[in-house]
Formats: C-alpha cells, structure tokens, sequence
C-alpha cells in the first residue's frame, strides 16, 4: 500500500513498512528525549507487581498506555516528525505517569526491604531523568523565544528602513513559512503593503531599485527542537552561495545584523541511541551528549541601490 493520496496533506501517509520503520525511529528519539523518566517509573511499578498483589488502578494505566499508542500509531506512516505531533499522544503519557507515580509511592511503605529500596531507587532514577528531560524543554523555550525576537527586531528594522516599493529578497531559497508570514506581516501589522518579500535567486537581481537582502544564520541548532523555517546545513550552503554572489554586486552592503545568544544545556539522551541506529535520523549531525555550545540566530541585512 503506498500514500493515502496522490495531493494535499494526506498524500504524505505512506503505508509501507519502511516509511512505517522510519517513524518508529523518529517516534523513539522523541520519546526518549522527552518521556525518559517513563522507564524506570514503568520497570519499578512492575517489579512491584510481579513480587507484590496487583494494587487498583491497573485499568486506569492500561486506558492512558493505549491512548498514547494509539496516537503514535496514527502518526508512523507520516513523512515528518516534530515535537508538536507528540501533544495527543503525550496527554496519555502524562496521566501513564501520574498513575504509575502513585503505584510506585506506595512501595516505599511495602514490608520487604528491598522493595523499598528499589522502589526508592526507580524514584530516584526517574526524577534524575525528569531533569533531563526537563533541561531539553527549557532549551526549546529558549530557542522559541531568541529567533522570535530576533525575527521580530528585523521586521522592525526592515519597516522602518526600507523606502516604498524596495525590492525585498530572503536567503531562503525554499519558500517556506517564514517568506508567507512576512508578505503577510508586512501589510497586516506593519502597514507596509509595498513591499513583498520573495526568496533570494541571482536572476531577481537586476532590475534598477533599492535591494535589500536578508540573510539569516543559524548555529548550534539542536536536530531535535521546535520547528525552525531556518535548517543550519541548509542555510549554510545558502549563505555560501550568496556570498559567493556578492562579489559580483559591489553596490550591495552590509547595514545591520541583528541576532539573539544564549548558551545551550541540554543532555542529549536520544544520541546514546546512535551507535544502534543504521540511518540517520536524529543522528544526523553530531552533537556532545552534554550540549553546553552557544546557540545563536542571526540576520544580516544588506542593502543596495541598483541604478539604471
């Protein structure tokens, strides 16, 4: 069986058994990234069942655990995964925790000592693992909000800047979402229906007017965090490229670089992963399991006048 359909979104179900391996393999990264405290949680409650009467509640975990699995069914035969996917499928897994946390709590009062002292040990691991998990959720916070600030201080600077009817082109060779949301910002919120931004090709330029051209960059960019319209492989070629470009556009200059830093911490649990894995997936790229670099996002905007 191959895609759903031939157009639209749905075309990108694709029910063969190698689309379906690939989205176990994302899905697996994902989970261990955010819901690794779920294992030892799990492993703890059972250890209790199996030396210990079943306690109540059981049905309760059984509806959360298919809830979860039913909605990471839905999602394999997809093409693409992202963290925002995971919403259906992480509601269930929550309320897994929460029963399995109240499960676990009550070993520590069990009469056997070592049942204690396991259980007190899987309390242990799972809070450790919580943290961080918890670590790579602050992270894409941080990221969110450095490259919408960031964006958000170059349509600033790009509205107020540019002369009526500039001719507006973005380093982004791919229309994406970034290039619709400016054409729609521009007029809707910045009052500049002048002006409409395209993506960057050589041929546009040509044309006698005023240019300015935005170059975004991106470095340190975790394989795994909220969805980017900026890919730093990509984008690096890109920018190559259009360095490369400048040298035949001596007219074109640098006015401005805006651009937000922090410094990453993160644990990168799913990269222990990799030396199991025969494609590429989250190991796409390498990165340090204990990710400390400096994440920085970054637009370059150069400006130009063309006469005739």
């Amino acid at each position: 069986m191959g895609a759903l359909q031939t157009q639209g979104y749905t075309s990108r179900f694709v029910f063969t058994v190698e689309q379906v391996v690939s989205g176990i393999i994302r899905w697996t990264g994902w989970l261990v990234r955010n819901f690794a405290w779920l294992a030892p949680l799990t492993a703890g409650v059972l250890l209790l069942w199996i030396f210990r009467r079943k306690p109540s509640g059981e049905k309760w975990i059984f509806e959360s655990l298919t809830w979860a699995a039913a909605w990471i069914a839905v999602f394999l035969p997809w093409n693409l995964m992202t963290e925002y996917y995971m919403l259906p499928a992480a509601l269930g897994l929550a309320a897994l925790g929460g029963a399995l946390l109240v499960h676990l709590l009550a070993g520590l009062k069990d009469r056997s000592i070592w049942l204690r002292g396991a259980s007190l040990l899987a309390l242990a691991i799972t809070a450790l693992l919580f943290a961080i998990n918890c670590l790579a959720g602050i992270t894409d916070a941080r990221i969110q909000l450095a490259v919408d600030r960031a964006n958000r201080d170059m349509m600033d600077t790009l509205a107020e800047t540019a002369p009526s009817g500039a001719i507006v082109l973005v380093n982004i060779r791919e229309v994406n979402e970034y290039v619709d949301q400016m054409n729609w910002q521009l007029p809707a919120i910045y009052n500049r229906p002048d002006l409409q931004v395209k993506p960057y090709d050589p041929a546009r330029v040509g044309e006698p007017g005023t240019y300015f051209i935005l170059q975004p960059e991106i470095r340190s960019q975790p394989l795994m965090t909220v969805r980017l319209g900026v890919v730093e492989a990509t984008q690096d070629a890109w920018n190559t490229g259009l360095q490369a470009d400048r040298a035949a556009l001596p007219w074109l200059h640098e006015t401005a670089v805006i651009g937000q830093q922090f410094q990453h911490l993160h644990v990168d649990l799913p990269r222990l992963l990799c030396p199991l894995m025969k494609t590429r997936s989250f190991c796409a790229s390498s990165s340090p399991l204990v990710d400390t670099r400096p994440f920085s996002y970054r637009w370059t905007i150069y400006r130009g006048e063309l006469k005739p």
